[in-house]
């Protein structure tokens, strides 16, 4: 028995979600291990281990910030459907993470150390600034969507109208006020309002 285009398109978005969840569940929850032992232990001395982290933190920086540049994602968009563009984004953002948490090399030098009442202190702010962010993800959850799943899930339901206000925003920031005054002068689905002079 084989399965229809549709069907096989649903499978396969279904698939990139899960993968997608698994990978950034255990990367995130291997990077808030607070006792996380090094869990690759290559022995290095303390300025060669720390130069490996400095890389390996450069690595997760430099996979953000290229694949959110509207160049990569152009090209990216002749590969795969423009759906997976974000979820594409976070599984590598995942595997990134899980190679810097997986490769990381604990070095137990300190550079500093705070104690009594400046430590709680930091860890107050610590856990400001995690709950800051949380809320802050909270807050935005309607016009930014971290983990790319929105036009999957628009597709997994073949609800178009969420597509449309997608397209709709690309082209307001591809194209500024001249597709504002389109908009005002054109419905977005139903031409409903009838002949309009241009």
């Amino acid at each position: 028995m084989t399965m229809t285009s549709g069907a096989a398109s649903k499978t396969a978005d279904r698939v990139a979600i899960a993968a997608a969840a698994a990978l950034g569940a255990v990367s995130i929850g291997l990077f808030a291990w607070d006792a996380r032992p090094t869990l690759v232990a290559l022995n290095w001395l303390p300025r060669d281990a720390l130069a490996w982290d400095a890389g390996l933190s450069l690595l997760f920086f430099g996979q953000h910030s290229t694949m959110v540049r509207r160049p990569f994602r152009a090209r990216l968009a002749r590969v795969i459907p423009e759906r997976y563009g974000g979820l594409v984004y976070a599984i590598a953002s995942g595997v990134a993470l899980l190679l810097v948490v997986v490769l990381w090399q604990r070095v137990d030098t300190p550079v500093y150390r705070l104690e009594g009442a400046s430590r709680w202190i930091a860890v107050a702010l610590s856990g400001l600034a995690a709950a800051l962010f949380v809320y802050s993800g909270y807050a935005v959850r309607r016009t930014i969507d971290i983990f790319g799943l929105r036009p999957i899930r628009a597709h997994l339901r073949g609800w178009i109208v969420v597509g449309t206000v997608f397209e709709e925003r690309d082209l307001v920031a591809d194209f500024g006020g001249a597709y504002r005054r389109f908009q005002q002068r054109v419905p977005m689905l139903v031409p409903w309002r009838g002949p309009v002079s241009v």
